[in-house]
């Protein structure tokens, strides 16, 4: 028998934040969750389609100033 890619939950996370409060998180056999693992591979902070989410909302709440510079600009241009 193989180990597992991911162990089966052993209670909650040790790790403790430095406001006191402990994490929630269901803990992996090494007694930390995946995010609190000290020996666990770092992941990228923001995968590339978080950061297009978030690229694609910013520029749906800044589309009418953006258009209303664009426009002053080619007013200017004239």
């Amino acid at each position: 028998m193989g180990g597992n890619a991911s162990p089966a939950p052993t209670g909650t996370c040790l790790f403790i934040a430095g406001n006191g409060k402990r994490c929630t998180r269901p803990a992996l056999v090494s007694g930390f969750c995946a995010r609190h693992d000290p020996d666990a591979m770092p992941q990228p902070m923001m995968p590339f389609l978080r950061l297009a989410a978030a690229v694609a909302v910013l520029l749906t709440f800044l589309w009418p100033i953006v258009a209303d510079l664009l426009r002053q600009i080619r007013t200017w241009m004239k």
